[in-house]
């Protein structure tokens, strides 16, 4: 999923067979030549430039910890700012909640109109309550995820430090999650002779 066509932007699918893979543009498939005049591309040959990059990031311990500690300290802001909406929104559940159990206890006490007024009322505060609850739950979510991605970051730290050890006993799923935690994209131009690595909150091209 991380690569694209440099010539329309498009994706590139991998398809062949066991003795030679590659990759093709989406809208060349599509929409023929006319689209785009993109070539498939030899699997081995894009997967080998990859590494090679990923080698060469990880033989630089400057450019390898810079690139992990600005992830780090992208999450520690998505952290603050996540941690600050949950209490926001904590806050506003304990009230909706508040409001709803004050206009339920008071049903019992009024009858006719203001029965109806105080219901549509006590209805209208439950929905607000659920909403912020939602919210909440968002928001929590997203908590979760940051504590994951920065255990992954520490993963990804231990994994450039010894790449090439790591890399020939990583499973396929762990070189995929690998890959994909450092590079925002690929993208490929071989009428050009142009291959654009976007590693995560950096750009490389080469």
């Amino acid at each position: 999923g991380l690569l694209r066509c440099g010539v329309c932007g498009a994706a590139m699918t991998p398809a062949g067979s066991r003795t030679y893979r590659y990759y093709r543009c989406i809208t060349r498939d599509k929409l023929g030549t006319s689209a785009c005049s993109s070539k498939p591309l030899s699997a081995d040959a894009i997967e080998r430039f990859v590494l090679q990059r990923l080698r060469a990031l990880a033989s630089d311990e400057r450019r390898a910890s810079d690139l992990v500690s600005r992830v780090r300290t992208r999450l520690a802001a998505d952290r603050k700012a996540a941690t600050s909406e949950r209490t926001a929104l904590s806050a506003k559940v304990a009230k909706r909640s508040a409001e709803a159990q004050k206009l339920l206890g008071s049903l019992s006490t009024v009858s006719g109109r203001a029965h109806q007024a105080v219901t549509q009322r006590f209805e209208a505060a439950a929905v607000a309550q659920q909403q912020a609850e939602k919210e909440l739950a968002a928001v929590e979510k997203k908590l979760a995820a940051v504590d994951e991605a920065d255990g992954d970051a520490v993963w990804i730290q231990g994994a450039l430090r010894d790449f090439d050890m790591l890399w020939e006993l990583m499973t396929p799923d762990n070189r995929q999650r690998l890959v994909a935690a450092l590079l925002d994209g690929v993208e490929v131009n071989e009428a050009a002779h142009a291959c654009d690595l976007r590693f995560s909150l950096l750009t490389e091209a080469a």
